[in-house]
C-alpha cells in the first residue's frame, strides 16, 4: 500500500508541472517566458480599437441675395447712364416729263448708350430706297434699288469737361442690298465695307432747330475718314433726339426727331 500511494502522488505532481508550463504561454501564440507590455502602454503602443475620425461636413455655398446687383457687362439688363440719339432723313423727288420719275428715301438712326462702368454701345440702323420709273418702253420699266443695314459697335466712352471721346470696335453687322427690275427676282450685291474701329471725338456745342430757330445744347462729333452706312456728320442733342433732314435741295437742317423709326 505504501508503494501505491507513492506512485499516485508522483503522477499528480507531474500533471501539475505540465499544466503550469502550458499556462505560461501567451494567448496569441508567442513563446513562453517573453514578457509583453499591456495594450495602451508605451511610446509606440496602438489602441486596441482604431476609430475613424468623424466625417467632415462640407459647407454649402451661400446663395447670393436677390437684392444685390451682380457685376457683369453693363449692357446686359442695366439701364444706360446716358443715351444720345440722332436721326437722319433724306427725301428727294425728281420728275422728267416723258422720260422718267424717281424718288429717293434715306432714313437712319444712330443710338449711343453710355453706361456707368465706362462701356458704350453704338448702333447704326437704317434703309435706303431709290425708285425709278421710265415713261418710255425699256428693258427695265421700273427699277428699285434698296439697301438695309444694322451695324453694332461696342467700346468705351470718356468725358473730360467739354470733350466726349467714344472708342468702339465693330461686333456685328447685317447689311443687304440689291436691285429689282420690274417683277423679276432682285439681283443682290455686297454692301460696301465699314470701318472696323470707329472713334468719335465730340465737342460740347449747340444746334439750331429750323422751326423756331431755337438753339439747343449738343455734341458735335468728328469721326475722321471713317466709312459708315449713315453719312456724317453725326451731331447729337445732349438732352433730346434731333434729326438731320434734307429735301430736294441743299443744305440740310435740324429738327426734333419724328416719331417713326427706320425698320
Amino acid at each position: 500500500m505504501g508503494s501505491s500511494y507513492f506512485v499516485v502522488s508522483w503522477l499528480v505532481l507531474a500533471f501539475a508541472v505540465v499544466g503550469c508550463k502550458n499556462g505560461t504561454q501567451d494567448q496569441s501564440g508567442s513563446s513562453p517566458g517573453v514578457k509583453h507590455k499591456p495594450a495602451g502602454t508605451g511610446e509606440n503602443a496602438m489602441p486596441a480599437t482604431i476609430k475613424p475620425p468623424p466625417a467632415m461636413a462640407v459647407p454649402m455655398k451661400p446663395a447670393l441675395p436677390t437684392d444685390v446687383p451682380q457685376k457683369g457687362p453693363a449692357k446686359n439688363g442695366k439701364p444706360p447712364k446716358g443715351t444720345l440719339t440722332a436721326q437722319f432723313a433724306h427725301h428727294k423727288r425728281r420728275n422728267m416729263i416723258r422720260t422718267f420719275s424717281s424718288s429717293v428715301d434715306n432714313e437712319s438712326r444712330v443710338t449711343v448708350k453710355m453706361y456707368a462702368d465706362g462701356s458704350v454701345t453704338l448702333d447704326d440702323k437704317g434703309k435706303w430706297l431709290d425708285r425709278v420709273t421710265y415713261s418710255k418702253l425699256t428693258a427695265c420699266q421700273s427699277r428699285v434699288e434698296e439697301k438695309r443695314w444694322d451695324t453694332l459697335y461696342e467700346g468705351t466712352w470718356e468725358q473730360n469737361g467739354k470733350q466726349l471721346v467714344i472708342k468702339t470696335k465693330l461686333v456685328n453687322e447685317k447689311c443687304t442690298q440689291g436691285v429689282t427690275c420690274d417683277s423679276r427676282p432682285p439681283e443682290m450685291t455686297p454692301c460696301g465695307p465699314v470701318t472696323k474701329t470707329l472713334i468719335l471725338t465730340c465737342t460740347a456745342d449747340s444746334l439750331t432747330l429750323k422751326q423756331d430757330k431755337k438753339s439747343i445744347p449738343a455734341w458735335k462729333c468728328d469721326m475722321g475718314k471713317a466709312a459708315t452706312h449713315t453719312s456724317n456728320p453725326w451731331n447729337f442733342g445732349r438732352d433730346q433726339c434731333v434729326e438731320r433732314y434734307m429735301g430736294n435741295r441743299w443744305p440740310f437742317y435740324y429738327r426734333p426727331c419724328a416719331a417713326q423709326k427706320p425698320n
